[in-house]
């Protein structure tokens, strides 16, 4: 398998951890029906938690458009005294801003802030208010609406995030293959191939242990604070 070199509209599938580990000659052999199950089911969990553990990592929330069960409109108390409002995320465009239930208008009212380095589209990353506008009103909460249906850092996956992504999810799947009873006992979705395990290991933790280049990553691509 060779690893892609372009940007991928989505995390790897289990399929594609499947792949990349038969690539590298991890994979089980089929005469071994048990680990080859064990390993099929142990790459769903794998390209799942990866993904998750990456998205956490960044705190772009999310990092990639269209991850997880996001909400369109944000709520926030209110901008800074000096009328910027950090929005925590990035956004590839906004679809409205409200200041007290009154909507506000681009380049009048507000003007967008972009993440300075150079990414696919520069998302927005903050809002800048004019003068004279009630946006730091302490006392009132949930004072700004900002909604936008395209959330996200990037539209597609960078090469180089989504290669080190498969690869911390097929490292993952080597160490359950090589260690079921440290695995047997993971729960998903009531898997469960009934080993004696020593005791069960949560994919994230296997995560954290593993490839120096994911959390390098992790950290390169990190939302500044």
């Amino acid at each position: 398998m060779t690893l892609p070199t372009i940007d991928r509209s989505s995390y790897p599938t289990a399929n594609e951890v499947i792949a990349r580990m038969k690539a590298m000659n991890f994979w089980p052999k089929d005469s071994d029906t048990t680990a080859v199950a064990l390993a099929e089911r142990q790459a769903v969990i794998a390209a799942e938690s990866a993904a998750e553990e990456w998205e956490h990592g960044v705190d772009w929330r999310p990092f990639l458009v269209g991850y997880g069960a996001e909400t369109n409109a944000r709520k926030f108390d209110n901008a800074d005294q000096q009328g910027y409002l950090d929005l925590g995320a990035a956004a590839q465009s906004l679809t409205s801003v409200t200041l007290d239930g009154t909507a506000l208008t681009a380049g009048t009212d507000y003007w967008t802030r972009h993440f300075t380095e150079p990414v696919q589209g520069r998302p927005i990353t903050g809002l800048l208010f004019r003068r004279g506008l009630n946006v730091y009103c302490p006392r009132l909460p949930e004072l700004i609406v900002v909604t936008s249906s395209s959330w996200g850092y990037c539209t597609e996956v960078p090469a180089d995030v989504y290669n080190d992504v498969l690869d911390a999810a097929a490292l993952c799947v080597l160490l359950g293959v090589n260690n079921p009873r440290d695995i047997s006992n993971i729960s998903h979705d009531g898997f469960s191939l009934g080993f004696d395990p020593v005791g069960p290991v949560d994919p994230k933790t296997v995560l954290n242990n593993l490839g120096k280049n994911f959390y390098k990553q992790i950290t390169k691509h990190r939302r500044p604070y």
